[in-house]
Order: structure tokens, then sequence, then C-alpha cells
């Protein structure tokens, strides 16, 4: 798998594919693999780029100078210029979206087409900013992000159910498992079949 370093830090991203390219973006608390059915299925006509986040991953620390998502789609583009990528398509998840849109407004010409799933360019909700110290002080007291074993709930839709929020908060435990019921019946071509 691919490195680069970037303000004296080391990021990894993954490369897989040909033609146009499709930058991907995760959420907090996951890393470029939540992404592998996506990257599976674009890059037989795309060229997908996926990197983990910092911090994420197998990505180092936030590069000292970090501070807003401006910087993290500074990153972004450091790695584009990298990879000799003038424009690209960019979907992002939660914060992915955020760096995303950042992207887009600092060099629209690079950005040909952005994609935000579960983004919010506003301020962070008190409650969501709860829930997530809660896991983060979890993440914290056990010294590592849970392995989540998704074996056993079958075809899930990676873009819908943040797998961390599932071992630490019970409420949303049962959300993900209505949704775990609910793509267990939606084929690969994302048409719900009748039951």
């Amino acid at each position: 798998m691919p490195f680069i370093e970037i303000e004296g830090r080391i990021q990894h991203y993954q490369i897989r594919g040909t033609g146009f390219p499709v930058l991907l973006g995760h959420s907090y608390l996951w890393d470029s693999s939540m992404w592998e059915p996506q990257i599976e299925v674009l890059s037989r006509s795309f060229q997908v780029i996926a990197p983990d986040l910092w911090g994420h991953g197998q990505s180092a620390g936030l590069p000292e100078s970090t501070r807003t998502q401006g910087d993290l789609a500074r990153h972004a583009s450091r790695l584009l210029d990298a990879l000799a990528i003038p424009q690209c398509a960019v979907v992002g998840l939660s914060v992915g979206g955020m760096w995303g849109a950042e992207l887009a407004l600092r060099d629209p010409a690079r950005v040909r087409t952005l994609v935000m799933m579960d983004t919010d360019l506003g301020a962070e909700p008190n409650a969501n900013r709860a829930q997530y110290f809660q896991m983060l002080d979890a993440i914290e007291a056990l010294g590592s992000v849970p392995a989540y074993d998704h074996r056993g709930i079958g075809r899930i839709t990676v873009l819908s159910c943040p797998r961390v929020a599932a071992w630490h908060i019970p409420r949303t435990f049962s959300a993900l498992e209505r949704v775990a019921r609910t793509t267990t019946k939606i084929p690969p071509n994302g048409h719900v079949r009748e039951a």
C-alpha cells in the first residue's frame, strides 16, 4: 500500500483502477477500508484514491500545523498533486465531505463533482459532540478502536452505519440492527427486494 509524506507526517492511501479519478474521504473512526465494496466496483471504470485520515488506519497523527478542514483539504490537494491528478470527483462521508467541500471551494477547477454524504458544514450539534466524545473516551480507555465483526450482519451499506457506534452506544446498536435487517434485502444493484 502506498504512503506519502505531507508536512512531515506519513499518510497512507489506497489507489486502484484506471480512468477518471475518484477521491474518497471516510468519516471519523473508520479508515479507507470502509470503502472496500465501493472501491471494488468503482475501480473497474475509474482510478480510485482513498486516503486514511490522519490518526486513522495506517496514517500517522495530524501534522502539527493542522487546525481546520481547510488544512485537510490542502493535504488532499498535495496528495492529488503528488499523483499528478489535475481533476477528480470527490466523494466524502461525514468529515470526508467536510474537507471535500473545502477542497471544492479552494480549487473548483480541480473538483469536477462533489458528493457529500451525512455531512454538515455547520457547527456540530451538542448531542452529536457528546456522543462522539463518549466514543472517544471509550477508545482511550481501551487503547484502540475495537474491531468490528460484520460477518453476521449480512450485506451492510457501509455509508449508513458507523461501526464504532454499535459497540458503545446501546440505543445505536438497535438502529444498526434495523439497518442490517433492511440492507440484507438490498442486492448489489441497490434496489430493495420485496420480502
